[in-house]
């Protein structure tokens, strides 16, 4: 669990950051501040949840844009300037809030994996991360190739079941708003997951 006091004393440089980042989005300074402030605050408020500074960060930051992408919602619904495409594609998107996902994202898979049990992760982890095929892994292991298939069906049902309970890091695949580009194991196991 993070201290307070290690979180206080990042939050004087991750505000201007934060505020920085949603400017673009906002085009106002103002309300940049103002949603930064209050992302921080909300994020604050479940810093008991958060392992490491930078999932405190991360959140804090989605938290931030998904705020600002509110605003400017009920901004374009009330006056009617937005359209659909121009403000909420993805291409907008900064680097940096596809880094953090990602991030997340293989944070994740890294603690998922590690649920699965030894001869299932050990022909997933061949699999996904070092790209072996289906006849390469059974000779290696010396098993057959249908025990390789269905160990992995298990893993990528497993992991299923497990994105589904950690709804939060994968809202963005189920949105199909914001496609990660990242070539990962994690984002490969994305089109079984979402």
């Amino acid at each position: 669990m993070l201290s307070e006091k290690t979180i206080a004393d990042q939050f004087k440089d991750w505000l201007p950051e934060l505020r920085a980042y949603l400017i673009p989005i906002l085009k106002d300074y103002h309300d940049a501040e103002e949603i930064a402030s209050t992302a921080f605050f909300q994020t604050w408020q479940h810093r008991d949840q958060f392992q490491s500074l930078s999932d405190f960060r991360a959140y804090m930051f989605i938290v931030g844009r998904n705020t600002a992408y509110r605003r400017l919602y009920k901004a374009s619904r009330s006056k009617k300037k937005l359209s659909k495409g121009d403000k909420f594609s993805h291409q907008s998107l900064p680097i940096v809030e596809l880094h953090i996902l990602k991030l997340h994202l293989d944070a994740w898979m890294k603690s998922a994996i590690e649920q699965l049990p030894d001869r299932c992760r050990d022909i997933f982890k061949l699999l996904y991360y070092h790209g072996m095929k289906t006849d390469e892994i059974a000779v290696k292991l010396n098993i057959s190739p249908l025990t390789v298939k269905s160990q992995r069906g298990f893993a990528i049902n497993k992991l299923k079941a497990l994105a589904k309970k950690s709804s939060d890091i994968f809202v963005h695949m189920y949105s199909n708003v914001y496609p990660l580009s990242l070539s990962s194991p994690a984002t490969s196991l994305s089109r079984w997951v979402a």
